[in-house]
């Protein structure tokens, strides 16, 4: 079985470009159709339809759980009505984040189990670890994994200048598979390898029992590779998924619908909060009786906030000749949104199984050591 192409993956995933983003274009993958594919039989043009559709299906909703966990998710994108001043503040929470990467933090690699308790080096499995740097990759595939709920591991031999046997991983924005309930296991899988300025793929790996077919577009013109392999041997595709379920084999993601809710809850209150602080800052006063030039800058309306920041006024009597009356109203406390921002963090702990403090709200009093604990035990269970 020759090389599936996934080279470029693994060089952009060292080099840290991103899980689902191309190295060369900065954008990411974009489908509107499947592709029609010049030299596909019917059926393997049937089995890309079908996979590429899965993945269009799923592309928004990944594409928002990364806006989630990469921290682009801003007041402005949940839809939260402000003035173009206040939309600039670009308030965001990292949570979605601290869900994922706390759970990643707490997986760790310690054994590989090989068949027959045959040792690694035995087998040569040490060598193909050392040689794909899976210590480092295998991380990266469960955060992928916990973001999307699943991520897609691939084992193909490798080309000139790769690693004999090459294992490389994908996530969920750039590769799908189909399920079969009895086999209890992927039948067919797609992997998008690269894609063009545009967002459109320009290389992809079609994988059905018994063959890889590698396609490649140049000026509009797809060309096919079929490659053959040992069908005994199964599809070289696993799925890496969290929390699978019956009916639901590729599992939930971490940045679940309650955990977009409360984020962007949360973020609402920090607005209202950074609102409240500037107003808390600038005492809202009130003049009666003023002359109304007194509020105009060479015939212009001078702007609230201006006058609120000015730190003499000069106010003249009325027509009538009395003193105009200044006075301010009671000032508003931020207490009600700190209050409410901590409802909404042990919401989100809840649901995440985080700890309370991990979310940056902290108890009066310090934590015992079996406290925190207790506290971090509900995560590791769900490892």
């Amino acid at each position: 079985m020759t090389s599936i192409g996934m080279t470029q993956y693994l060089r952009d995933t060292r080099a840290g470009s991103g899980v689902g983003w191309s190295r060369t274009s900065g954008r990411p993958l974009t489908l509107a159709s499947p592709p029609r594919v010049p030299g596909l039989t019917p059926d393997l043009q049937d089995t890309l339809d079908f996979l590429v559709k899965k993945l269009i299906h799923k592309q928004q909703r990944n594409l928002l759980r990364r806006r989630y966990y990469d921290y682009k998710q801003t007041a402005s994108s949940i839809g939260l009505n402000l003035a173009s001043d206040l939309a600039r503040l670009g308030s965001v929470l990292g949570w979605p984040a601290k869900a994922v990467d706390s759970m990643v933090r707490r997986t760790v690699l310690d054994t590989w189990i090989t068949p027959d308790e045959d040792s690694a080096d035995d087998i040569g499995l040490t060598s193909i670890i050392e040689a794909n740097q899976l210590q480092t990759l295998i991380p990266a595939a469960l955060t992928a994994c916990l973001m999307h709920s699943c991520a897609f591991g691939f084992v193909s031999a490798g080309g000139e200048g790769e690693p004999d046997v090459l294992v490389s991983f994908a996530s969920a924005e750039t590769a799908t598979a189909e399920w079969d309930e009895r086999l209890r296991g992927p039948i067919a899988a797609l992997s998008v390898v690269s894609w063009d300025a545009q967002g459109a793929p320009d290389h992809m790996a079609l994988y059905v029992p018994g063959l890889v077919v590698v396609m490649r577009r140049s000026l509009n013109t797809w060309t096919v590779d079929p490659s053959e392999y040992d069908e005994t041997l199964g599809l070289p595709v696993y799925p890496i998924a969290y929390q699978p379920l019956l009916g639901r084999p590729f599992g939930a993601s971490r940045i679940s619908r309650p955990v977009m809710a409360l984020t962007d809850s949360a973020v609402r209150t920090l607005v209202r909060t950074e609102i409240g602080a500037e107003f808390y800052n600038l005492p809202q006063r009130y003049v009666l009786g003023a002359n109304p030039s007194a509020f105009k800058d060479h015939g212009e309306d001078v702007p609230g906030w201006i006058s609120n920041l000015k730190s003499l006024w000069t106010l003249s009597r009325d027509k009538d000749g009395q003193i105009p009356q200044v006075g301010q109203f009671t000032q508003a406390t931020m207490q009600p949104n700190v209050d409410h921002f901590r409802m909404i963090a042990q919401t989100f702990a809840a649901e995440t199984s985080l700890p309370l403090r991990s979310l940056g709200v902290v108890g009066d009093n310090p934590e015992s050591a079996d406290a925190i604990m207790e506290a971090n035990r509900e995560l590791e269970l769900e490892i």
